[in-house]
């Protein structure tokens, strides 16, 4: 076991990821000490809340790109967003939306620490909010780009 963790670490340190362990893994405990029913209890709330973020964002529909606003989205097992939300503004609880996607973001990381995921470390593009046929959309060209 110790042998597994110590390569867990170094191909963790190797990839630039910061170095985190579980409380289990602290104390010198496998992660899998922990009761399957607690894994399924979060990733059952974990689908509960993406479902309220789902509610919350609605239909994204707003008359400029200035209604529109981005938020990062869960997270990978090195802590980076999994992605962004884009989000309107005349829609959606800005406030109520960041509550839930840090709720979201926790139980993603929960989750990985139990099993032990690990991950590429690569950090997701941050999306610019542009309006598509009035609704917020997610646009990956540079920001310094001119549309043609």
């Amino acid at each position: 076991m110790l042998l597994r963790l110590l390569a867990r670490l170094l191909a963790l340190s190797a990839l630039g990821c910061p170095m985190h362990l579980s409380a289990a893994e602290a104390a010198g405990e496998p992660a899998d000490t922990f009761k399957r029913q607690d894994l399924e209890a979060l990733r059952q709330e974990h689908r509960i809340v993406r479902s309220l973020i789902d509610r919350e964002l609605g239909e994204p529909i707003a008359d400029d790109s200035g209604q529109c606003g981005v938020m990062p989205i869960g997270a990978n097992p090195c802590g980076s967003p999994n992605g962004y939300l884009v989000y309107s503004r005349q829609v959606s609880d800005p406030v109520r939306l960041k509550e839930l996607a840090d709720r979201y973001r926790e139980l993603a990381k929960a989750v990985h620490r139990i099993t032990q995921g690990v991950g590429t470390c690569m950090m997701p593009r941050q999306p610019r909010p542009v309006i598509v046929e009035g609704r917020c959309r997610a646009s990956f060209q540079h920001y310094d780009s001119k549309p043609k």
